[in-house]
């Protein structure tokens, strides 16, 4: 597992995230809300997806059911 998705709707966390995850060895990739989610899943394939269910446009909950 070395691909990882981050979908935050905060710029702040998604940096946060990704400088830690990249630190510690990991390749990763970064969407701003639940739209991208989708696009960013099938381009990117990532092994795991760090998603915010609580996001402006569209909640983390909804890509989830897809």
């Amino acid at each position: 597992m070395n691909k990882i998705l981050v979908v935050y709707d905060s710029s702040y966390i998604r940096l946060l995230l990704s400088r830690t995850l990249k630190a510690a060895g990991y390749t990763v990739s970064e969407a701003t809300d639940g739209y991208e989610v989708m696009a960013a899943t099938l381009s990117y394939e990532p092994d795991m997806i760090l998603l915010d269910v609580a996001m402006a446009r569209v909640d983390g909950f909804k890509p989830l059911r897809i």
